[in-house]
């Protein structure tokens, strides 16, 4: 592998390392730079630059660190092997397809039941809907549903990309995202789209991902605060569309900016973070985290993930609708380490990022891999970004493990000779 293939992976959409630094440059530092420019800076962002700043060094010194390591364990005869998959193509095992058809709308049903059985019909309420399901009981059979349906936009792109799609195959694609839509969980699309193009962008190295990853933030831009009002209404019992629109247009030209903005408020959660974790500095809760996958079904008396004893400190009021808002990973290691926590964190977090570039590297070179990276490998990852170590991606990690254990370990499919 010559310096420019090598070093083109850290660009590629589906890398780690482009997943941390759009992260990091859009939603974090972009809003840092915009509250700076209009002189409306919160409170307390100096102690969050600092824990920033030697967060981000001490990640980049153990990721550089760990990688040359792990060079250094490398065969000197693997150079072959590393573009033998070029030739070849992967190809789902048909079988299990209708095996994950089958299961997604079984999930589809289970997760309807349960919301007429809580908040009545769940298309006329769809934000009861999602946070009677997040909230109530039914987060791991979501979570299970969340995994199979980026299971089949990998399926479903796959074979988009190798023009073998048949039509049952675009009527089930079709009733699965309709389902999103219409119940209050429109944003999961997101999931299929990307699970779909980073395994095209994984496998086959397809270079459109990067213009459909903007195209289709720029319709989110539009979509999201149109279809977060909508959803507001309906839950009021309203659905004039006259309203809807005028509120939509007058969000517009009061803050364009702010649209952008919407939903990533990663910046305000982590300048409250590193300020109140300071203040309530419990390094015990750390050990919380082996507590969070037990379903409170059988344990009643768990004790809140990292966000919502965050929000409960932060923002009490939103306690009472079941809302939580994210923090990030460096406000959590400060709760448990204090001004340790920017130096350990980010030292954990150059680790994490190191080890999922190195299951990266596997999944451009073959099917079954990508699928590992991901549905388990990058979720973990992405998560800990936003800030979860104690949070809803352990979980996710453990289930997506076993659920691709149960699917059949690695054997989702195979490699054929491109002809």
């Amino acid at each position: 592998m010559n310096f420019k293939d090598k070093y083109f992976l850290w660009l590629r959409t589906s890398s780690p390392w482009f997943s941390y630094m759009a992260f990091t440059l859009v939603f974090i530092y972009g809003k840092f730079y915009y509250r700076y420019v209009t002189k409306e800076l919160p409170p307390h962002w100096e102690i969050w630059f600092d824990d920033t700043v030697l967060s981000i060094f001490f990640a980049m010194v153990t990721y550089f660190f760990h990688r040359l390591w792990v060079s250094s364990k490398k065969r000197p005869d693997s150079e072959l092997e590393k573009n033998a998959h070029k030739k070849r193509i992967f190809v789902f095992d048909e079988k299990l397809e209708k095996r994950v058809n089958y299961i997604l709308f079984s999930l589809i049903g289970v997760l309807i039941l349960i919301g007429f059985l809580s908040v009545g019909n769940p298309f006329s309420n769809p934000l009861g809907f999602r946070q009677s399901i997040q909230g109530g009981g039914a987060a791991y059979f979501f979570v299970a549903f969340l995994f199979f349906f980026k299971f089949k936009g990998m399926a479903y792109f796959n074979k988009v990309h190798l023009k073998k799609t048949s039509f049952n195959d675009h009527v089930i694609m079709s009733i699965v995202v309709a389902f999103c839509f219409t119940t209050g969980f429109a944003s999961l699309f997101v999931f299929f789209f990307v699970a779909g193009l980073f395994f095209l962008n994984l496998r086959y190295s397809v270079r459109i991902v990067r213009v459909s990853t903007v195209s289709a933030f720029l319709a989110l831009l539009i979509f999201t605060p149109l279809y977060t009002i909508i959803r507001e209404q309906l839950m009021f019992g309203i659905a004039d569309i006259s309203q809807i629109y005028k509120l939509f247009v007058e969000s517009f030209l009061n803050d364009p900016l702010k649209i952008v903005y919407n939903r990533f408020d990663y910046f305000d959660n982590q300048v409250l973070g590193s300020y109140f974790s300071r203040v309530h500095m419990d390094p015990w809760k750390i050990f919380d985290a082996l507590l969070q996958p037990v379903p409170r079904l059988f344990y009643a008396e768990k004790p809140p993930n990292f966000s919502t004893f965050m929000t409960n400190l932060t923002y009490p009021e939103l306690k009472l609708i079941g809302v939580s808002i994210n923090f990030g990973y460096l406000s959590e290691f400060v709760l448990y380490l204090g001004d340790f926590g920017p130096v350990i964190g980010g030292i954990f977090f150059g680790w994490i990022l190191s080890v999922t570039y190195g299951y990266f590297i596997k999944a451009t070179r073959d099917g079954n891999a990508a699928i590992i990276y991901i549905l388990a490998v990058s979720t973990y990852f992405y998560g800990f970004i936003v800030g979860y170590m104690n949070e809803a991606p352990i979980q996710m990690f453990i289930i997506a493990l076993i659920l691709l254990r149960m699917l059949g370990w690695k054997t989702w499919g195979r490699e054929v000779a491109n002809t």
